[in-house]
């Protein structure tokens, strides 16, 4: 009999279940490019796989020191899959063994996220970008559904156009029965006084839309009233690496925290007695 695991031992003690709700997906790439293959044809794996930042490329490290720095970009995560315990890796990505690992892991339920996926939902060609989205989710409703008890997947929700989002919200819920969601949190939106450079200059001249003040659309009343009527709440899940601060071209972890690490001076005598 295998000896209890930590997690196991602390769930035990506990009076209430435990959630994890920001579980992830390591998605198994070749099945994702026959659900693409079937949402839009095979030329759409063609253009997924050839996107100059397509997450399965990591150019990053075919690039020089001195490229690198002249095109800022960042370095990617290496710590996000496990590799020296491979039934770990495999954990994250069948369903059934996640399944069969959960009481090992303290949980009772979990919510999960995809990895890749979130990539899909700032590809800048809006057919790729919807296409890709339909096909991540429906890949993680049919293979994560016999497991609906304790793990459920979170919808890949685009939101360039209150349009694309509303129409990829009702076939997630209404159609593949899904019971969360992730929405983009932020659309790269191209400058207008950019649109005569050239387009190798314009790509680095946008703006970043966060769906509220300024914003390009109104996604008020009609995507966030949407969401209560299909009882699914609105979460944010984009990655942000590259954006701003979050931009080192030598340390992902830098890039993932985002802040600036510097010594914090002592408070004098005379101003932590002043306090209020």
């Amino acid at each position: 009999m295998a000896a209890q695991s930590r997690s196991a031992a602390i769930r035990e003690r506990l009076n209430h279940p435990i959630i994890d709700s920001d579980g992830h997906v390591a998605e198994f790439e070749p099945a994702f490019f026959d659900y693409l293959r079937q949402v839009g044809g095979p030329t759409m794996v063609d253009r997924f796989k050839a996107m100059p930042d397509s997450p399965l490329r990591f150019r990053w490290y075919n690039l020089t020191p001195e490229e690198r720095r002249r095109q800022r970009v960042p370095r990617p995560h290496w710590w996000v899959h496990p590799t020296r315990n491979t039934r770990d890796r495999a954990t994250s990505s069948l369903p059934r063994l996640l399944h069969e690992r959960l009481d090992e892991m303290g949980l009772d339920f979990t919510i999960l996220y995809p990895s890749l996926g979130l990539m899909a939902l700032h590809i800048p060609d809006e057919d790729l970008r919807r296409a890709s989205c339909r096909a991540w989710n429906q890949l993680h409703a049919t293979i994560y559904r016999p497991y609906s008890d304790r793990m459920t997947p979170a919808a890949t929700i685009p939101m360039h156009t209150p349009a694309e989002a509303i129409a990829e919200l009702e076939y997630a819920v209404e159609v593949l029965g899904m019971k969360a969601i992730v929405m983009a949190g932020w659309a790269r939106r191209p400058l207008e006084a950019a649109a005569r450079l050239p387009a190798e200059a314009a790509r680095y001249a946008f703006w970043i839309d966060t769906f509220a003040l300024d914003g390009e659309y109104d996604y008020d009343p009609p995507v966030w009233q949407r969401c209560p009527e299909l009882k699914v709440a609105p979460a944010f899940h984009s990655p942000s690496a590259g954006l701003g601060m979050r931009n080192s071209i030598a340390n992902f972890m830098y890039t993932t925290i985002a802040v600036i690490s510097r010594r914090q001076p002592k408070p004098s005598a005379k101003r932590s007695s002043s306090v209020g």
